[in-house]
């Protein structure tokens, strides 16, 4: 693919305040290329034909309910929905879902214990963040530090560094 995705500390956001990039922050690049990007690798909506047949699972992740209802005719009876974007309520035609018995599955963000497994992971090495860590500043000059997180768009992951 020809588009690329520019860091932006929106897309670094969203999550937090429970949002698609698209309901969060509709005109920064962030959600300006991952549309792109949509346009670029669908082309024109896929439809059964195109397929090959019905799909077993729908997988939806852009927090866009538009796209998740223009989708659903391509689900395959007694197929699973898995929204894992950031929805303020969901507002989708029941009767697709109703004739194919889909099974309708929401992921949260975190369970218990998942923080610690993480932390244990990158303790160990066997998660490597080191390339979402663009930046560290002393804890001391936090003010500079928090206008490089929010306006820096290089910026992805700042860490305060806390002197002894």
């Amino acid at each position: 693919f020809q588009t690329r995705v520019r860091r932006n500390i929106k897309l670094a956001e969203c999550p937090s305040f429970g949002k698609s990039i698209f309901a969060y922050a509709p005109t920064c690049h962030g959600a300006e290329d991952y549309a792109a990007l949509a346009r670029e690798v669908l082309g024109e909506a896929p439809t059964v034909e195109h397929l090959g047949g019905p799909v077993a699972a729908i997988l939806e992740a852009t927090g866009s309910m538009p796209a998740l209802a223009a989708a659903l005719p391509l689900l395959a009876d007694g197929g699973t929905i898995l929204l894992l974007g950031y929805y303020d309520e969901l507002r989708l035609p029941y009767m697709p879902l109703f004739f194919t018995q889909a099974r309708l599955l929401a992921a949260r963000e975190w369970a218990p214990g998942d923080l610690l497994r993480c932390r244990d992971l990158i303790a160990t090495g066997a998660l490597d963040v080191a390339g979402l860590l663009t930046h560290a500043m002393p804890v001391r000059r936090v003010a500079e530090a928090y206008e490089t997180a929010l306006h820096d768009p290089e910026c992805l992951k700042l860490v305060l560094e806390w002197e002894a």
